[in-house]
């Protein structure tokens, strides 16, 4: 933008996408006020995800008893993440979190879980499929069911994808390099 002053013509500073600004982040006090008026919403969301993704791990454990996999590892991966899963679960029983606190342990919760799931993926020799499956399961519920504010669930997606593509690089495997534009 310009601004006319004195047959001058000198440039105007502009927001960075100034038009959708609100949608990445609201004014400080609008942001506050929002994340209170949604912490018991947040809080329900994270709570049903945590359980439900320790319930899902538990329904696994026993599906990778039958499959050709290093079985140790992934009892050792499935059990540090439900550990982690019930200590979540119990500090936000606990303690009365701030919105701050319960977006913090979320974020904690998705990327160690997305941790756990790539040593899983090679140290177990996971089925090929295995990765990408929980990937994708990941990159949407991340975002949408576990009470993750939407920016901080896109940059860890953005991120993890970012380390998928190094991988699949790295490691040179036809599958997961076919799998790059379905991710």
């Amino acid at each position: 933008k310009l601004l006319v002053t004195s047959n001058l013509l000198e440039p105007v500073p502009v927001r960075f996408f100034s038009l959708f600004a609100d949608v990445w982040k609201f004014s400080k006090p609008e942001e506050e006020k929002y994340a209170q008026h949604v912490l018991a919403n947040d809080l329900t969301a994270f709570r049903l995800f945590t359980f439900s993704t320790l319930l899902i791990a538990a329904v696994f454990l026993f599906v990778d008893m039958s499959r050709p996999v290093d079985f140790v590892w992934t009892l050792v991966m499935r059990s540090s993440m439900a550990m982690l899963y019930i200590l979540l679960l119990w500090l936000s029983y606990y303690r009365k979190l701030s919105h701050k606190e319960l977006q913090v342990m979320v974020v904690i919760q998705i990327i160690v879980t997305y941790i756990i799931y790539f040593a899983q993926t090679f140290l177990a020799r996971m089925p090929f499929f295995f990765l990408t499956n929980v990937l994708l399961l990941f990159f949407y519920t991340a975002i949408t069911v576990s009470g993750l504010r939407f920016r901080y669930g896109l940059m860890i997606n953005i991120g993890v994808f970012i380390v998928f593509i190094v991988v699949t690089e790295v490691i040179e495997d036809e599958f997961y390099t076919s799998q790059v534009p379905n991710l």
